[in-house]
């Protein structure tokens, strides 16, 4: 908008057992939460643990965003080694997954 001082945009990072990309102070405290609910066997854990560990370097602009554009490559892979019959569940089953890990 003409006459309005720029703005920075926020730093995402992308969380990729939630499907989400995530902004805020409040990532640490949660990851920390999340960690100590959740079972060390549970797959979520490993990545979650990964991401508490380098939170603080994948708050820069660039590796966030390297860190988006990876988990979104990683995705399409995983979608595009499954049969085209079976994507919608395959595609199910990890929104479910999500929001179950994302409720707990």
């Amino acid at each position: 908008m003409p006459g309005r001082l720029p703005q920075t945009a926020k730093v995402r990072v992308a969380v990729p057992p939630l499907k989400r990309l995530v902004v805020g102070v409040s990532l640490r405290p949660w990851l920390q939460d999340a960690l100590n609910k959740l079972a060390k066997s549970d797959p979520a854990h490993r990545d979650l643990g990964a991401l508490l560990k380098d939170l603080a370097f994948l708050q820069t602009k660039d590796h966030a965003r390297e860190r988006i554009a990876r988990f979104y490559r990683d995705w399409v892979v995983k979608l595009e080694s499954v049969p085209a019959n079976s994507r919608a569940l395959t595609l199910y089953q990890d929104f479910s997954a999500a929001f179950v890990l994302g409720t707990s």
